[in-house]
């Protein structure tokens, strides 16, 4: 929750705030040993401590507090929060801001005739219901934060078949910059340590989950948005557009944390093109949320992250997404090729997929690309982006896909590690990069670990050039293991060659071992500040050798 109440909510003690990272302790020392203040001032009480939706692969904990009145603060006014553990305190670079809001409860057992804003005993039945125009959506308003409750929930009576879809005209809703609107799951009674598991299952025919608005009433609703703590997946049959979060034509500002998001198996439909999670924006954080079992058709258009035409902007980091079985890990596609040209929603000229960090995601298991950007062939405009601390392994096709004619790159792919990875043929060459396009500008690749595996395909080559206009691609500082199949290395001037001596690659993980040639090797420096590793619990030293790829090894 990036804004919220202090007041209203159950006993007036305002809305939840969740905080995400690690070494935050063990459950039995929540409110004791572990505990939070804001603004320099502990909370009101303790809901939840344990492993967040990615906990299994990447190590993260969520915990979960209400806030209480703070020390009466000065609404609108940005707070440190930190976290204490045995007395040692947190970093308290993340904030939160106090606004003038209320809590709204949706239960399976609601009544949305008899409900009441900050009364957890009289919640709301539908999150949307379109045909009455009732429902907690319709009742909010700016820094609102909406609590549902745990249980499977089916509903598709909101806007087009959806669980809930920001609508227009007087029934638009949207927050703001200091007084976002905030869905969440109820975190559970005060030290109970059992956070509610709310399920939503999209059903057959409809498009279900969260969306944003239709393309005729962009940048009028849907803004300032936040979905945390979620569990949705689809049916088979679904429509399909079906993603569990599909911003649509959201002028921006969505924040997507610590939800699960899948299965998603694809059977009744001709087609499937969205994902996990996709849609477009400005300033779209996607963080922490486990993507998997997303299914599709021979088209391979239904993807783990799908960033769309009009996207800018975007924060990808710490997600799990695996399994994908029906399109690329994570993809940026300008379908229609507006970079460049297109107006829009706010006005102004979407000059194409710039300000983009992917960091921190572990990528595994695709059916087509890990990280692919595209675009329908504009010949103009910008792509820029920062991918650093990723793990790509399993992707049948390669695992970076350069397929875009932007007149302008900038792009930077370093300090990741790619394993076992193009693990099938393809018609437009096997290589761990390829280049498709004929975009102008630097696409760097540098510091990362590249190694093959039992299931890479022969003959896969580093880099594959298609266009054969690869002039501004640029290789240094990488690690090379071909696995003893004599693959020639790249134009790398600074190449490293070698068994990268994973600590334990065959049970997933990609650590390196103290005699791997990767310590201290990465003397290539980037244009920007990488301050940690992929566990983003070993520092990155300040000087110049780093290890090569995801992980740095502690000192």
């Amino acid at each position: 929750m990036v804004t919220g109440p202090i007041t209203g909510g159950e006993s007036n003690q305002g809305g939840y705030l969740s905080i995400y990272g690690t070494n935050f302790g063990s459950p039995s020392g929540l409110g004791t040993t572990t505990k939070v203040y804001v603004g320099g001032v502990e909370v009101a009480n303790y809901r939840y401590l344990g492993n967040a939706k990615v906990g299994a692969k990447l190590g993260l904990q969520q915990l979960t507090v209400q806030l209480g009145n703070l020390g009466n603060p000065t609404l609108g006014q940005a707070l440190p929060v930190k976290v204490v553990v045995d007395g040692v305190s947190s970093n308290t670079d993340n904030a939160f801001t106090p606004c003038s809001g209320r809590v709204l409860f949706v239960a399976l057992s609601g009544n949305d005739a008899t409900a009441q804003a900050n009364d957890i005993s009289r919640p709301w039945r539908y999150l949307q219901n379109q045909a009455s125009m009732q429902g907690a959506y319709f009742a909010s308003r700016a820094c609102d934060q909406i609590v549902i409750r745990g249980g499977n929930w089916s509903d598709a009576n909101g806007w087009d078949g959806t669980w809930m879809r920001t609508a227009g005209g007087s029934s638009a809703r949207n927050g703001t910059a200091s007084a976002w609107i905030h869905i969440t799951a109820y975190p559970g009674p005060i030290n109970g340590n059992a956070i509610e598991d709310v399920h939503y299952s999209t059903p057959a025919g409809k498009s279900g989950g969260i969306a944003g608005p239709w393309s005729g009433i962009a940048g009028t609703s849907g803004e300032y948005f936040s979905v945390s703590n979620l569990r949705m997946d689809v049916n088979a049959a679904a429509a399909s557009d079906a993603a569990p979060i599909n911003l649509q034509y959201t002028g921006g500002h969505w924040r997507i944390v610590n939800n699960e998001l899948g299965p998603w198996p694809v059977a009744g439909v001709s087609s499937a093109k969205a994902g996990g999670m996709t849609g477009y924006g400005d300033d779209v954080k996607v963080l922490g949320n486990h993507i998997h079992d997303i299914g599709g058709t021979s088209a391979l258009e239904n993807h783990g992250i799908y960033v769309e035409t009009f996207a800018s902007n975007w924060e990808l980091g710490y997600n799990w997404i695996h399994d994908v079985t029906g399109g690329s890990l994570v993809q940026f596609h300008d379908s229609v090729g507006l970079q460049g040209t297109g107006t829009l929603p706010h006005g102004g000229i979407w000059q194409g997929f710039t300000g983009m960090r992917v960091h921190h995601n572990w990528l595994e298991n695709g059916a087509k690309y890990g990280l692919n950007i595209g675009d329908a062939g504009a010949l103009t405009g910008k792509v820029e982006l920062q991918a650093w601390n990723n793990v790509i392994i399993g992707t049948k096709l390669p695992p970076f896909r350069m397929a875009s004619s932007a007149t302008s790159m900038d792009i930077t792919f370093a300090y990741n590690t790619i394993h076992n990875a193009m693990v099938s043929n393809s018609g437009s060459g096997n290589g761990y990069f390829r280049n498709e396009w004929f975009g102008s500008g630097a696409i760097r690749i540098y510091n990362n670990v590249l190694s093959q595996g039992a299931s890479t395909v022969a003959g896969t080559r580093w880099f594959f050039d298609y266009s054969g206009t690869s002039s501004g691609w640029t290789f240094r500082n990488n690690l090379y293991w071909d696995a003893g199949r004599g693959v020639a290395l790249p134009a790398d001037p600074a190449a490293l060659s070698g068994d990268p001596r994973f600590t334990n690659a065959a049970g997933g993980d990609l650590s390196l071992l103290a005699s791997s040639p990767a310590i201290d090797k990465a003397l290539q420096a980037v244009p920007f500040t990488i301050t940690n590793d992929m566990s983003a619990k070993v520092a990155r030293p300040s000087g110049p050798a780093n290890d090569v790829g995801a992980f740095e090894r502690p000192q």
